[in-house]
Formats: structure tokens, sequence, C-alpha cells
């Protein structure tokens, strides 16, 4: 029997039913997995901002391999400082971004590529993945541009260094590749760890958007990286762009980099010492 009911002109009111309390969602507190070898191939779309300061909000994380080392990054080279004059880039690469290759079907050898390099049997990996990018295998433009930047990475994980930047350093210089812009997050981590194996000029083949894929808390350190090395390069190499100026001015305070940055705006602002490193008068 109901604890009270009453009828009240003509409307059944119920007594004695207590309100549900309001709930509230409870954050998820799972530990996020590790990203894997296999999540090498996948990456956040580039935003469409086209703006040249750098933007304020924090962008998506970029999960690509690889993570920041837990050990203080390694010094610049005096090349890579606003110490030495950087050579410019003539002429200066397209700013088009051309649509990449779809892919096809793989066949049997890049499929079996594919399975010793998820594997982690590097070894293995890089000769079968240099049979795929030769083009012996008959796979088509996309399978070919995902094993070579499959095979940049096996490279790295065999310490050998030249090589896998070799491989990247290509990459790089083609916009249109499929893996164009997973390629800037090792170009990052080569300055952070082997500076030696960098060349600057592969900045000159990625806009700010590119950089700002990276402008989040996980991935600070990675984005203070890289935004001084697209802003190093655009300042000598485009002719002292405002671009990079604004690059420079951007990286965080308390970031290792910060004093690279510092340096190349002090000089700036100082034309009798700046000419021989970068052209002073932007305008």
């Amino acid at each position: 029997m109901p604890r009270c009911a009453a009828l009240v002109l003509g409307a059944l009111v119920a007594c004695g039913t207590a309100t549900p309390a309001a709930t509230s969602a409870v954050p998820s507190t799972t530990a996020r997995t590790p990203p894997t070898s296999s999540a090498i191939d996948t990456a956040p779309p580039i935003a469409s901002s086209t703006a040249t300061n750098a933007p304020t909000p924090p962008a998506p994380a970029v999960t690509s391999e690889p993570a920041t080392p837990a050990r203080p990054l390694a010094p610049l080279p005096a090349s890579m400082t606003c110490d030495v004059a950087l050579r410019p880039i003539a002429p200066a690469p397209s700013r088009t971004r051309l649509a990449p290759p779809s892919t096809g079907q793989m066949t049997d050898a890049c499929a079996r590529a594919v399975r010793v390099y998820n594997a982690e049997k590097w070894s293995e990996a890089v000769a079968a993945l240099r049979e795929v990018v030769s083009g012996r295998t008959g796979d088509d433009v996309g399978n070919r541009q995902i094993a070579e930047y499959r095979l940049a990475t096996a490279l790295y994980r065999l310490d050998r260094f030249a090589e896998s930047y070799a491989t990247f350093h290509a990459i790089a210089q083609k916009r249109q590749h499929i893996k164009h812009a997973e390629t800037l997050l090792w170009l990052a981590k080569y300055a952070m760890a082997h500076p030696e194996n960098v060349d600057l000029a592969d900045l000159a083949y990625y806009d700010i958007e590119d950089v700002m894929r990276f402008h989040n808390a996980e991935q600070r350190e990675v984005f203070g990286v890289a935004l001084y090395l697209f802003g190093r390069e655009r300042v000598a190499a485009r002719g002292g762009l405002k671009e990079g100026q604004d690059a420079l001015a951007g990286v965080p305070a308390d970031h290792p980099y910060a004093q690279y940055a510092g340096r190349c705006l002090a000089l700036w602002a100082t034309p009798t010492a700046c000419a021989p490193y970068m052209t002073c008068n932007p305008h």
C-alpha cells in the first residue's frame, strides 16, 4: 500500500516518494595506454588556420612516436643557433600543400614487411621495407611512402641515426608525402637528442600550423623545440620574415631553448650585431 495518497480537486498527488538526487559524471581515471609501434602511422589533422602568429588555444596531442626523452636536451651546435649565419635556401620551396597519394591493397611482400616491423624485428624490417620503398615489390606510391617512413623509424631503433635522418630528410622535403606531418615530430626529436644530424633547411617545408599541432600540455617540450627550429629557419633563410620573429618570441620562457630564441631576438634588435647573421629589418 502506498505511504500516502490523496485526491485533491481531481488531481492525484503522490506523497512520500523522494526526488531522485542529481547525478554527475565521474571523470574516468583509466590510465592512458602509451603508443605502440603501430601508433606511429596516425596523427591528428593539421589545423586550417593561416595566421602567422602562434595562436593560444592548445591543440590535440600528437600521439605518434617518439616520446619526449627524459634526459636533458642536448645542447645545439652553433650552426643551429644565431651565433652562425644560416645559408639561405634558394630557391624557396613551394608553399602549396598537395594531396597525398592514396593507398591500395598491399602486396604480400609489403604485408610481410609490416609484420616484422610491428614485431620490432628491426634489422629484418629494414631489409624488407627497403624492398618496398625501391618499388621492386610492385606496391603503389602510397604504400611505398608509408614503408619509407617506417624504414626511417626502424633505422632509428637500430641507432643508425645518420641513415635514419637522411630518410626523414627526404620525407620532409615532400609536402605531399603521406607522413610529412608526422616527420616533423621526428625532426624535433633529433634536435632534442641528436642535433648534429638536423638540417634546419628541412623546416622550410613546414608551416606554423604544423608546429601548432604540438601546442598542448603533454608535448610542451616538443612544441618549444619545433617552434624554435621553425623560427630560426625563417628569420635567416627567409630574410627576416615576421613569421620567424613571432615564432621565436613564442618559445616559452622556461623552455630550455628560450636562451637560443632570446639570443636571436636580441641580435634582431641590434642592427650592427645582427647583420652578419640575418636580415635585421623585417620591413
